[in-house]
C-alpha cells in the first residue's frame, strides 16, 4: 500500500513539472542525443587510435623495384614535404578506383598501371608546379600493396576467381587453385590481360629450373588460362609409379631421360633399371643407372606415340610353401633364403629346407639353397620333402582304395540279394 502511494506521488510530481514546463521533455530528450553523439564521437575517436597503431603485414619476396612495380587502383602511398624547417608534412593517399591519385591543394595525376618509378617522377613534377623545388622536397613511397581479383581457368582442379597483392605470381593462383589437372599442357599457360595481349608461359621451366621470367607477375582482371593436352600434337603415354599418368606432350628432340626428368618421375621409389620403351610392336629395356647400351636409349629422342613405363621397386619378398607363415615380408639387404623362411615363422615338420628355391624377379629363373642372396621382389619357395610327398601320396591312393573296395563290395552286395528273391 505504501508503494503504491510512493510511485502515485512520483507520477503527480512529474506531470507538474511537465505542466509547468511543457518543454521539459524536449530537453531530456535533446540531452540523449547529444549523450550519444557525444559516445559516438568517443568511439570513433578510439576506434582510429586502435587503426594507426596496427601494421598491416604482407608477405613479399624481397623489395619492391620502383622500376618494375606497376601502381595501380587500392595502393597506399606516403607523400612527403619538407620545408625550411625539420617538420615533416606528410600525406597518406591511395589510388583510387579509376586509378587516379588525388593529392590536395595540387592536383590529380593519373597513376594507373604506371611504373612506380615514373609516377614518382611525374608526381615531384605536379608539386614543382605548386611548391617551390628550391625550399620544398617532395618523395612518393610505397607503403600498402593492393589487392587485386584474378581468374584461373582450365585444367586446374579448382577453377574460379582469386585474390592476392600485385606481386604475386602465376604459381601463386595455381596453387590457390589446388593444382594443375592430369591433363594440363603446363608448358602453354596462358596469362590474358585485359588490354588484349596474351602472354604464353611455360611452368615446367619454372618448377624444374627455378626460372622467374616463366613465372610471371599478374594484374588485376588478368585470366590464367591452362588449356588441355591436344592428342593431335607430339605425345607420349606414360605408366607406372608417378603422379600424373596418361597422355603428355614432348617438346622437338626432346630425349626419354629428360623428359622423365621433366614430369618428376624420377622418384625414389621408382625402378631405375627395369624402365621400358614400347615403341611400335618393339618394347626396349632402359637402365639409366648404367652407362652402356641401355642408358644409350635413355638419350634416344621420343617419337609420337611412344608408350613409357617407370615400374615401382619390389619393397617385399614374397615367402611360400611349407612355412607357418607364407606371404610378404620387407626385403632387407643381405638376408638369404633361409633368412626369409624364418621371418615366416620358421618352416613346418614336412619341409625341405635344403631344397628351398629362390625365383627371381628379373628373370624368373631359380636358384637353390638356403643360402642364396635374396633380392627385392625376389620369391622364396620352401618345398615339402620327398618322403613326406610319398607318404601323403600312399595315404591319398589307400583312401581312394578303400573307397573302390567298399564300393565294390556294397555292388556285391546288392547284386546277391537280387538272386536270392529270384
Amino acid at each position: 500500500m505504501a508503494t503504491n502511494r510512493k510511485h502515485a506521488a512520483f507520477f503527480v510530481i512529474g506531470l507538474s513539472l511537465w505542466l509547468c514546463n511543457p518543454s521539459f521533455g524536449q530537453e531530456e530528450s535533446k540531452f540523449r542525443q547529444n549523450q550519444e553523439k557525444v559516445d559516438e564521437e568517443l568511439l570513433a575517436k578510439e576506434l582510429g587510435r586502435r587503426n594507426e597503431g596496427l601494421v598491416t603485414q604482407q608477405a613479399i619476396a624481397g623489395v619492391i623495384d620502383p622500376e618494375t612495380y606497376f601502381v595501380g587502383p587500392g595502393d597506399a602511398l606516403k607523400l612527403n614535404f619538407w620545408g625550411p624547417t625539420s617538420e615533416d608534412l606528410g600525406l597518406t593517399l591511395t589510388v583510387t578506383p579509376e586509378g587516379k591519385l588525388i593529392i590536395p591543394t595540387v592536383g590529380v595525376v593519373d597513376a594507373n598501371y604506371k611504373k612506380l618509378q615514373e609516377l614518382q617522377a611525374e608526381v615531384k613534377r605536379a608539386c614543382a608546379e605548386k611548391y617551390d623545388s628550391r625550399r620544398v622536397q617532395v618523395s612518393l613511397h610505397l607503403t600498402k600493396l593492393r589487392l587485386q581479383r584474378v581468374y584461373i581457368v582450365g585444367q586446374v582442379k579448382t577453377p574460379g576467381v582469386f585474390a592476392a597483392t600485385a606481386i604475386d605470381r602465376i604459381s601463386f593462383y595455381v596453387s590457390e587453385a589446388e593444382g594443375f589437372t592430369e591433363w594440363a599442357d603446363e608448358a602453354h599457360v596462358q596469362l590474358r590481360h585485359q588490354d588484349g595481349t596474351v602472354d604464353t608461359l611455360d611452368m615446367t621451366r619454372f618448377y624444374d629450373y627455378g626460372e622467374l621470367a616463366q613465372d610471371a607477375y599478374v594484374r588485376g582482371g588478368d585470366i590464367i588460362y591452362v588449356p588441355r593436352i591436344v592428342l593431335t600434337e607430339q605425345t607420349v603415354f606414360v605408366e607406372g609409379d608417378l603422379l600424373k599418368h596418361g597422355p603428355h606432350k614432348i617438346t622437338p628432340n626432346e630425349n626419354l631421360l629428360d623428359f622423365l626428368y621433366r614430369i618428376r618421375a624420377l622418384k625414389r621409389t621408382a625402378n631405375l633399371d627395369a624402365i621400358q620403351l614400347v615403341r611400335g610392336q618393339q618394347s626396349l629395356h632402359v637402365n639409366i643407372l648404367s652407362h652402356g647400351a641401355g642408358n644409350g636409349i635413355a638419350h634416344m629422342p621420343l617419337q609420337n606415340g611412344d608408350h613409357i613405363i617407370v615400374p615401382p621397386i619390389k619393397a617385399f619378398v614374397y615367402v611360400q610353401g611349407a612355412v607357418r607363415n607364407p606371404g610378404n615380408f620387407p626385403f632387407i639387404v643381405g638376408y638369404k633364403a633361409g633368412d626369409y623362411a624364418g621371418l615366416a615363422g620358421g618352416v613346418i615338420e614336412s619341409a625341405d629346407f635344403k631344397g628351398v628355391k629362390v625365383i627371381r624377379h628379373q628373370t624368373g629363373k631359380s636358384e637353390k639353397g638356403p643360402n642364396q642372396e635374396v633380392l627385392r621382389g625376389d620369391t622364396v619357395v620352401v618345398p615339402a620333402s620327398r618322403r613326406t610327398t610319398i607318404g601323403q601320396y600312399l595315404t591319398f591312393t589307400a583312401q581312394a582304395a578303400t573307397i573302390v573296395l567298399a564300393f565294390i563290395a556294397a555292388k556285391n552286395t546288392v547284386d546277391g540279394s537280387n538272386s536270392s528273391s529270384k
